[in-house]
């Protein structure tokens, strides 16, 4: 049964009206990613005190000679042993040192820490961030004791001492207002607490007040409170998001870095997020100073990254990190980035209902077209109806999340399936009419990737705290629906199901089996270098993907210029057959990253697109090269009689 064409009209018209929508949602992205086209170079103010230290100079003016390329400082909050105006002693120790020095030592408590304090502000900030943090059914007070003649305060808590030493303790005030007085803006970053509670958050926070405060990171792997039961996270996150909220203190989030509650935070504050990118301490070493900064202005121009913290590259030569500074300064300007200022968060987005049910409908009218492809018309008919029913349930319950992720696997997976159903030829072409069939197949398939931003126009996606979902299985499903396509060949799927079952009973040959195993370790390959989690690229392609950035501004995608295009302009050309179906197996491989490209939706609009058209042109570029070999190669054959009969007459016809 084939599509009537009223029905088939239909479906182009729902198709029509899902593109409209999704182009509309995505102008709003593009402008609200236009909006915030700056970024700024932040520095950690550990690594600041020790460069100044080896420097022989002051802290402030280490500061003074960074004020041209360097906009914050982020502060790490101090640990006990960080804290030089504190010691720690165990009961046992404090009780054996009174013991040996004649003083009375009964009233010392072996199963506690004494905590002593030089600085009497430094002593009070101590005592009101441990207090607060430690567990209520542990005991933390102040008590006096007696040394030498002399009343000493001194803080008392049974807390184990691992747990105790990595409680954050607050910032060093006088280095934050020295920073804050030279012009630098500040990021405080907190250290995980078991409970959170508004004593510990007051004790933490309020000492920030009247400080110019980014924005708020954490340290740990999980956030504070987030380790308890699902109960309590929830009442500690809602804490978390009450206070920055009142501050009016953005959440910073850390690219590459999982910390365990930073979604639910961030939803919490209505996604009211910065980014920030960072080369971690036990990377730093792999990298030099070009690297670096390539590195940089990639997370800062591809990945909208808003906050760059750079670490010190020379811990003893301040001319050679003014130098590194100053270069990665100058090449964020020179991709039109804005320098410093005000980091203001991402801005909103629509959020309307109807736009995702009319891309809901587009995606599921792909469906249908594919599945009269695919010879199962009627059950593609079922399938789309019931997959609309679903999402509008889902978009209009208050579930448009997971909606939104359904789609955009929809669209990935349908779209550059149906444009190499439609488009690949069946007859030789000239080299004209294959570039321009190469480029209705990119179109479609651009439909997809429309769909696919159109779904997921949101700032969760966009700011990375949720993702696409099924990157792997949206890289491979395509490819098989294809192949299976190709080798069906109109026939029905019970026909299908009988030739694999006759071939299934054939003896597996020495042949098959090596194909098979070359086709399974290169899919397995494909995989792996798919997703966010990929695998790691030699340093020799990653000179290559560095020199690509340099000469083209945006990379293009290999699966797509250096695999994808050549490979499909060579079937375009020679029209598809049988003995095509290897080449057009892999060629697929870019149609289908064309369109994966735009579900990394943290990456701005501008990139994607500049990303695809390199990649379709160098392609072409790289195609016609390729075909220029494969015909010079055929015609010496042909001359020396090495062709086929049916390679000969074809050659013949068309040469």
């Amino acid at each position: 049964m084939k599509i009537r064409k009223f029905w088939a009209w239909l479906l182009v018209v729902l198709i029509a009206a899902g593109l409209a929508a999704s182009l509309w949602l995505a102008s709003a992205r593009w402008q609200a990613e236009q909006a915030v086209r700056d970024t700024a170079i932040y520095m950690d103010n550990a690594q600041l005190q020790e460069l100044a230290n080896s420097q022989g100079i002051s802290y402030a003016e280490l500061l003074s000679q960074l004020s041209d390329d360097v906009d914050g400082i982020l502060f790490k909050e101090l640990l006990l042993a960080e804290e030089s105006s504190v010691t720690m002693q165990s009961g046992s120790e404090l009780s054996t040192a009174l013991l040996l020095a004649g003083q009375d030592n009964t009233a010392i408590r072996t199963d506690c820490t004494y905590i002593f304090g030089a600085d009497d502000e430094v002593f009070a900030r101590v005592f009101a961030n441990i207090s607060s943090k430690v567990p209520a059914e542990n005991y933390c007070e102040i008590e006096t004791l007696l040394l030498g003649g002399v009343e000493v305060p001194v803080i008392v808590t049974d807390y184990a001492v691992a747990s105790l030493n990595t409680l954050g303790i607050g910032f060093d005030a006088d280095q934050m207002a020295e920073a804050a007085a030279a012009g630098y803006a500040v990021i405080p970053q907190i250290r995980w607490w078991q409970t959170v509670t508004e004593e510990s958050l007051s004790a933490t926070f309020d000492p920030l007040a009247g400080y110019p405060v980014t924005g708020v990171a954490f340290n740990d792997a999980s956030l504070p409170g987030s380790k308890e039961s699902t109960e309590k996270w929830v009442k500690s996150r809602d804490l978390l998001a009450e206070k920055l909220t009142a501050m009016g203190l953005p959440l910073i989030s850390i690219e590459f870095s999982k910390q365990t509650g930073i979604p639910g935070l961030a939803q919490q504050m209505d996604n009211n997020v910065l980014r920030l990118h960072t080369i971690a301490l036990n990377e730093a070493n792999k990298y030099t100073a070009e690297s670096a900064t390539d590195r940089f202005v990639l997370a800062a121009s591809e990945r909208g990254m808003r906050i760059l913290l750079v670490r010190v590259i020379s811990a003893s030569d301040l001319q050679e990190n003014l130098d590194y500074l100053s270069g990665i300064r100058q090449a964020l300007a020179r991709e039109g980035l804005r320098l410093g200022g005000t980091q203001a968060p991402l801005g909103d987005l629509p959020a309307n209902p109807i736009a995702l049910l009319l891309i809901a409908l587009a995606v599921a009218a792909g469906g249908v077209f594919l599945c009269e492809k695919l010879r199962i018309p009627r059950l593609g008919v079922i399938l789309a109806a019931l997959a609309v029913l679903c999402l509008a349930g889902l978009i209009f319950s208050g579930h448009a999340n997971m909606a939104r992720k359904v789609m955009a696997f929809g669209a990935a997976v349908i779209y550059p399936t149906l444009a190499l159903a439609l488009f690949v030829p069946g007859e030789r072409q000239s080299w004209g009419m294959a570039v321009g069939r190469l480029l209705l197949t990119s179109l479609f398939s651009l439909i997809g990737a429309a769909l696919i931003v159109g779904a997921l126009s949101d700032r969760i996606y966009m700011l990375y705290l949720d993702q696409f979902m099924g990157v792997k299985l949206a890289h491979v499903l395509p490819l098989l629906l294809i192949l299976y396509l190709f080798l069906a060949q109109g026939r029905s799927p019970r026909n299908m199901l009988e030739e694999t079952k006759k071939f299934s009973r054939q003896p597996l040959s020495y042949g098959i089996f090596i194909v098979l195993c070359i086709v399974g370790a290169m899919l397995a390959v494909y995989v792996l270098r798919t997703g966010n989690d990929s695998m790691t690229v030699s340093s020799l392609e990653q000179l290559a993907r560095s020199w690509l950035n340099t000469v083209l501004d945006v990379r293009p995608r290999t699966k797509e210029f250096l695999v994808g295009y050549p490979l499909l302009l060579l079937v375009y050309y020679f029209g598809y057959q049988k003995k095509w179906l290897p080449v057009l197996f892999v060629g697929s491989i870019g149609q289908v990253s064309l369109v994966n490209t735009y579900a990394h939706i943290h990456t701005p609009l501008a990139v994607s697109l500049l990303r695809s058209l390199n990649g379709f042109w160098l392609g072409i570029i790289l195609g016609t090269l390729l075909l220029l070999i494969v015909l010079l190669v055929r015609a010496l054959l042909l001359k020396n009689g090495l062709l086929g009969t049916e390679e000969k007459e074809t050659e013949q016809t068309h040469g």
